[in-house]
């Protein structure tokens, strides 16, 4: 992770978000702040910030509208701080396309490790070069791309990430906790971030024609990749 990432905060509430600031400024990020929804596309738009944390509650246009719009055009993460705490509007705002959900009041060491391990996953790679192959599945490495049967897939870093981990270890299932210690970090613990974030990897890929079979679900454990069609294979992009 860069030290100079630069995190837009999208939050009406001057003392919340002047707080956040504060506290990402101290850490070394740039910080670019909007109170509402239209201002905060707006800035995205033209500032292309390396993460966005956003309020639930925002004037104009709401936080889920905003990460949706956000989700359609780019695969920028995004970490929702919000006052609103119920289990629904959390899983409401996973559903909407962020990578992370945190309640108010946030305590600081906490939203700075939710930022790092976040924008850490979005530049995780393995070895420059290597190309994943497995049946009409093709996951390059290097350019963090993804196609089946040659047709690309939009996935964001974190359905990238999660896609990686379970093809780097075809074969095997892979508990939900090795998947949260890789993906997420150690500083993670909710198995609900990797069952909907692996729901909706799994829409994608079966849209682009993966057979529903290649990832499966083993209740209780985790989740695994199947070898399928042609097999496994490693090649060098560059080659």
């Amino acid at each position: 992770m860069p030290r100079s990432a630069t995190v837009l905060v999208v939050d009406p509430d001057p003392g919340s978000s002047q707080a956040v600031g504060r506290w990402l400024e101290a850490a070394d990020y740039s910080v670019l702040m909007a109170a509402g929804g239209r201002e905060g596309l707006d800035t995205f738009l033209s500032r292309r910030p390396d993460l966005v944390l956003l309020e639930a509650l925002l004037p104009e246009m709401d936080g889920l509208e905003l990460c949706r719009r956000i989700r359609s055009i780019a695969r920028t993460p995004v970490i929702f701080l919000s006052a609103l705490d119920r289990p629904d509007e959390r899983t409401r705002g996973l559903a909407s396309g962020a990578d992370d959900y945190l309640v108010k009041p946030a305590d600081a060491d906490e939203l700075l490790g939710r930022v790092s391990a976040v924008l850490r996953r979005a530049g995780v790679s393995t070895a420059p070069g290597e190309t994943l192959v497995a049946g009409p599945l093709r996951v390059d490495a290097r350019r963090r791309e993804v196609a089946v049967s040659g047709v690309d897939v939009s996935l964001t870093p974190l359905e990238f990430s999660l896609l990686q981990a379970l093809v780097e270890r075809s074969g095997e299932v892979v508990s939900s906790v090795d998947l949260l210690n890789s993906v997420w970090g150690p500083e993670y613990w909710d198995r609900g971030l990797v069952k909907w974030h692996m729901m909706r990897l799994r829409r994608k890929l079966e849209g682009a024609g993966l057979p529903r079979s290649a990832i499966a679900s083993v209740r209780g454990v985790g989740y695994g990749f199947r070898i399928f069609g042609e097999g496994r294979t490693a090649t060098d992009s560059a080659a």
